[in-house]
This record gives structure tokens, sequence and C-alpha cells, in this order.
């Protein structure tokens, strides 16, 4: 393992960026002036870590997409916190905003030979398309944009990322990423334990149900645990990879963290999605190297869990609540793990009589935030709510989704198999199990990750065609 240490290396421009992050964040809970403090040192992030003078716009795009993804909700609640909901209205799509420009950009320079669409691109287009006429023909045009804005916009960027036009190189996108992750980590933490009143003033904005003001789940800058969840059992992914394949001893450390922040969020789908990611991991290793690993995760799961207390109440710790959580997924009755199957159930009972479903984005929280009503609740399960909302069409997208996705990942790693490809792998397999119980890919803050992740894990497969090809010509 590398331990070598240096204060050059710690004291280097780049960490100071992430440090005045850290403060930047905290500060923009507090005032308007750290919101705009942070917005500048996201602005700031391209011209930071693009190294070539003249990089590339598209090169540019990519690292403010990805400094800006994690901190969207936190600026979001600052400014309505701050009296600015106008302002805070316009950063809502900015991200699909970026993703346009970027694909943009990619089909003009590749004269569009990169997007030959295939049979699977095809239903994918069509589901999405079909469920967005079928919203506007049903009375819900505005729920029908969210559902293109939630779900088919990160897609996109998977096609950007995956092209030769693209050269921020992946060790240098997961780097960024990793220490992004640090960031939000230490803002959550703090925040957490030194600061609840930080967080408990944003819930009233952000949750006005009376739960707003006792809220014991970590949510750190996203406001929601699930989501929160999500974004670092995507970290562990990627910082359990890399400790694979680079042998650092740093990486160690963050997985440590990102357990804790993961545990932390109480979200069971998150929990899935760390643990799916382990087993796999244990089954791609050696068995020895493999096994060895998950004994460390569980009994550092369990010393963080009798030895801390939570955040309002501290005679309640951690491990009591983790166990409970548990525990609820055998309790049949247990409204907070079985009350969205009832939702399910009622849903699939309507879609009796609409057999080619309601269009998308009907099922969205959105109808709860703007008010609209709609003969669905809010579904929480992103393969039941694909299909209420697209009927047997939606069955059609479900299987080639997951196929493609699942193949796509696979075929990568077998072909090179780097830290790059099992990245790619491991998130396109936990997404996939979160969303049994959760909307993962309409998470706004999470879903572009498992999309970027597998353009590069592509872009890896294709090196290697490439260079058999050249091999062959010589």
């Amino acid at each position: 393992m590398d331990l070598s240490f240096s204060f050059k290396k710690i004291f280097n421009i780049h960490n100071l960026y992430f440090f005045f992050m850290i403060i930047a964040s905290v500060l923009s809970m507090i005032d308007k002036v750290g919101v705009f403090i942070l917005l500048l040192m996201i602005f700031i992030a391209p011209f930071l870590f693009d190294k070539k003078k003249n990089g590339q716009l598209l090169n540019k795009l990519l690292i403010f997409f990805m400094v800006y993804l994690p901190f969207y909700t936190l600026i979001r609640v600052s400014l309505v916190a701050q009296g600015l909901s106008t302002l805070s209205g316009f950063f809502n799509y900015l991200r699909d905003f970026l993703i346009l420009v970027m694909l943009i950009i990619t089909s003009i320079k590749s004269k569009m030979k990169d997007f030959r669409i295939k049979p699977v691109g095809l239903i994918i287009t069509f589901n999405y398309f079909y469920g967005f006429l079928l919203s506007i023909i049903n009375g819900y045009p505005s729920l029908g944009l969210t559902g293109l804005h939630l779900t088919l916009m990160p897609i996109l960027i998977y096609f950007i990322v995956k092209s030769n036009f693209v050269t921020v190189k992946s060790e240098t996108f997961y780097s960024l990423f990793l220490r992004i992750a640090f960031v939000i980590a230490v803002v959550g933490l703090f925040c957490y334990y030194a600061r609840p009143d930080y967080y408990r003033s944003m819930f009233v904005i952000n949750d006005e149900s009376n739960n707003a003001l006792s809220y014991v789940r970590f949510v750190s800058v996203f406001f929601t645990p699930n989501v929160c969840g999500c974004f670092f059992a995507c970290s562990l992914c990627v910082a359990l990879s890399l400790l694979i394949y680079k042998k650092n001893f740093a990486y160690l450390i963050l997985i440590l963290l990102f357990i804790f922040c993961l545990a932390l969020t109480l979200s069971r789908g998150s929990w899935a999605f760390g643990l799916i990611a382990i087993v796999v991991t244990i089954f791609l290793l050696k068995p020895i190297v493999g096994l060895g690993l998950l004994p460390m995760f569980l009994f550092f799961f369990l010393i963080i869990s009798i030895n801390t207390e939570l955040l309002v109440n501290a005679d309640i710790f951690m491990l009591d609540v983790i166990i409970k959580r548990i525990e609820s997924l055998f309790d049949f009755k247990n409204i907070s793990a079985y009350e969205r199957v009832n939702y399910w159930k009622t849903a699939m009972s309507i879609l009796k009589d609409a057999p080619f479903g309601f269009g998308i984005g009907v099922s969205s929280v959105a109808q709860v935030s703007r008010g609209i009503s709609t003969k669905l609740d809010v579904i929480d399960g992103f393969y039941i709510k694909t299909i209420v909302e697209t009927g047997i069409f939606g069955i059609f997208f479900l299987i080639s989704f997951v196929f493609w996705t699942l193949n796509k990942s696979i075929i990568a790693y077998k072909n090179k198999k780097n830290y790059v490809t099992m990245t790619g792998l491991l998130f396109v397999i936990g997404f996939l199990v979160q969303s049994f119980g959760s909307n993962t890919f309409d998470f706004v803050c999470a879903a572009p990750l498992v999309w970027i992740s597998l353009g590069y894990a592509i872009k890896e497969q294709k090196k290697i065609v490439q260079t058999k090809i050249a091999f062959l010509k010589i």
C-alpha cells in the first residue's frame, strides 16, 4: 500500500480548494453570501481541474456538472431560505441545460456518427416519448415534462461520456468525485453533530411535516436520506474499486467514512446498494482477499453503531435504530416499510382500467409539490412506477433496460478488469437493487452518476477493441 506522506501533497491548490468548499457549504446554510461563494467555487472548478489552458468546452462543462450536481439541493433550499425562490427555480433545470449543451457539442463534433440508435435505444426513447404524449392526453403536461426531466435527461449523459470527444480521464473524474464526496461527508457530519440547528431550519423549508424539527436521519447537503444514502453507496463503490486496483491506504479511510455516513442515513435501500456492492466485490476478487473485506466492514459498522449517538436524543443509540429498521422489514404492518406496497397494489388495480398507462411523471412527487390531483399516489419503486406510468409498453422497456445496462457493464468488465469497469458494474447492480423500493433512476443528484460511470466503462472497452484492431493491421 502507498503510505507516502508529504506536506506538498496535502497543501496543494486542489486540496485548498476543497477546504474552502467545506467552509462555503456551511456558510450557505446561514446566509445568502455563503450561497454565492459556493456558486463561485463551483464556477471556477472547470478552470482549476482542466489542466489544458485551452481545454475543450465539453470537458469544462463536464467538470462543472460534476461539482455542481451534489450541491444542487443545498443551493436551491438555501436560496429559498434567504427569500430568493425565483432564483432557486432557475437552478431546477440547470442540470438539464448543461446535459443538452454537452449533447449538442458532442453531436456536432461527431457529425451524429456516435448517435446511431440501436433497438434497445429505440425502446427506451419510445417509452419516454410515448409516456410524455400520454401525460399530455390525460391533462398532465407539466408532470410529463417532469418525467422527462427526472429519468430521460440523465440517460443522455451516457452517450456524451462514452464519445471520443470527452477527454477528461476517468482517473481525474473519479479523483474529483471522491474529493467532493469527502467534502459532503465532512460538511454533513459537522452540521449533524455540531450545528444541528442549521439542519432543523432547512427541514422546515424542505419538509413541512411535524417531524421536520426532530429529524434524526443523516442527509448532508441532499436533505433527503435515500438520495444521500445512494450518493454515499456510489462513493463506497468508487473507493472500493480504487482500493483494490490502486492499493492505496487512503481509500480504506474513505471507505470507512462513507460506510459511517451510509449507516447514519438509515436508508434500507441504500444499505442494500452498499451491501450488494461488497458481495459482488467478493465474487469478483480472489476468495481470500474478498472474504477478508466483509468481516472488516461489519466489524467497523458494529463499532460505530454501539458508540454513536443520534442527533436529537442522546439516549438513543444508532445500533438500536438500525436494529429497528432491519426488524421493520419483517413486520408487514410497519408503515415505513410496507405502506409503499399498499400504494403499489392500489396503482396496479387502477392500471386494469388503463392498461396503456397514465403517462410519465404522473406518480412522481411533483404532483404533491405542485398541488396536482391525479388518480395515483406517489409511487416509490422504479419498476412498479414505470409499469403504472407507461403500461404494457413499460414492461418491455424494463426488460430491455435491465438487460441493456447489465449486459453493457458485465461485458465491459470482462474485457478489461480495472477500477473503471468495476465501478461501472457496481453502480449498475446497486442502482437496479435500490430501485425495487426507490425511484433511484429519478434522483436528480445521483441518477447521472450511474450513466457517467457506465459511459467511462464502455470507453475502456472501446480502447481494448481499438488496440486489437491496430494490432491486426500491423
